[in-house]
């Protein structure tokens, strides 16, 4: 179930008739989206999409916030980060950095008319959750532009990267 809320104070009087309740696991907030005028808010506390016969290995929790993609920063993973030998070493590097876990990618796919055009030749991964795939891998799902419209990809943590291969990071 979803909720229409109008405007970003009426979440809090929501948010606040809760208490301090987990606001994760109640009931009114599973389906995790709360859909506002201009506003995307996301409950990235929640478990996200996993794909038939994987498992979620990590999922860094980041609570509730409003998703607003003109202040996130996109940087083009630079040459010393591109030379990182896979996903893994990558992870590892942005430890320190607030990256999005897979609820954003979700939200996103669910509501690809926010996406950014300009993201259409990027590789976006979502490093805040980790998968095990049907193989035992670890794997992260990325964002990305197919021909037809936007779908994701994963790459497993292990593997090297194609030598034409670049995405971008985000940092929230």
């Amino acid at each position: 179930m979803s909720i229409l809320v109008n405007d970003a104070n009426e979440f809090r009087k929501f948010k606040d008739l809760l208490g301090s309740e987990d606001l994760s696991s109640h009931e009114i907030i599973q389906e995790a989206i709360i859909a506002c005028p201009k506003q995307h808010i996301i409950n990235s506390d929640l478990t996200p999409y996993i794909p038939p016969y994987w498992k979620v290995q990590k999922h860094m929790r980041g609570g509730i916030f409003s998703l607003n993609l003109v202040e996130i920063e996109m940087s083009l993973c630079d040459d010393r980060l591109m030379s990182l030998p896979t996903v893994n070493d990558l992870r590892i590097e942005l430890k320190d950095k607030p990256v999005f876990n897979a609820r954003v990618l979700d939200y996103l796919l669910a509501h690809q008319e926010i996406i950014p055009k300009e993201w259409k030749e990027m590789h976006i991964p979502f490093l805040g959750t980790i998968y095990l795939d049907n193989f035992g891998f670890s794997c992260v799902r990325f964002l990305c532009w197919i021909g037809h419209g936007w779908d994701w990809t994963f790459r497993c943590l292990e593997i090297t990267w194609s030598e034409h291969q670049s995405f971008y990071s985000i940092v929230s």
